[in-house]
């Protein structure tokens, strides 16, 4: 059948598992940005901090057209780094695996809507990517 388009939802467990991390993640990077060394490094972190908070807002909704429902996930503990260092390499393997998690949800999404949105979001981490490789540099 010529235009026929199969809508198919993204796993609601590959965003609740994004979404999980919500609260130690604002944290941990609001804490780097109060103990990183240099203005222009608490600044990076803040650019994080307000791409994460759009993140979140837009995991919520995706989730929220896929299900029907609020998402409602058990939050990890915020652990406090043992170092800035520690802190932000931590922040780079866990945007990475958040990376992988939002390229497979845009594999899985059958509505052209929420492929956008994902889209986004994919947009969003590979910037974030430059923000983490100019933190690096700056050490």
């Amino acid at each position: 059948m010529k235009g026929w388009y199969h809508w198919r939802p993204v796993n609601p467990r590959l965003i609740e598992d994004l979404l999980k991390t919500e609260s130690s993640d604002m944290l941990t990077i609001d804490y780097l940005s109060v103990i990183a060394k240099t203005s222009e490094e608490r600044q990076l972190w803040r650019l994080l901090l307000d791409s994460r908070r759009k993140d979140y807002i837009l995991l919520k909704q995706v989730y929220s057209l896929q299900t029907g429902t609020s998402p409602e996930v058990d939050q990890e503990v915020f652990q406090k780094p043992e170092s800035y260092e520690q802190g932000m390499h931590a922040q780079i393997r866990q945007s990475g695996h958040r990376l992988s998690l939002l390229e497979q949800a845009y594999q899985e999404a059958g509505d052209e809507r929420i492929r956008q949105v994902l889209q986004l979001l994919i947009h969003q981490h590979r910037y974030e990517g430059m923000v983490f490789r100019r933190l690096t540099a700056l050490q």
